[in-house]
């Protein structure tokens, strides 16, 4: 598959924010939004099935 496309809002959960939001019970981020599973195989694999070639990190609020 040809992936050319970028994805220009890519999300990223850093294991340390994600084991604090585990350790605070919080099942939701901000917003209301379920935490989605996140790690590197599954972003690529999400890349791979929808043609992305590149992605840009978002970091959130969280990180700034």
């Amino acid at each position: 598959m040809i992936r050319d496309k970028i994805d220009v809002h890519a999300h990223y959960l850093p294991s340390a924010y994600n084991s604090m939001l585990e350790r605070r019970g919080m099942k939701f981020l901000d917003g209301g939004f379920p935490k989605p599973d996140w790690n590197v195989e599954i972003q690529l694999a999400s890349m791979e099935q929808l043609g992305t070639g590149y992605g840009r990190i978002e970091p959130g609020r969280a990180l700034l």
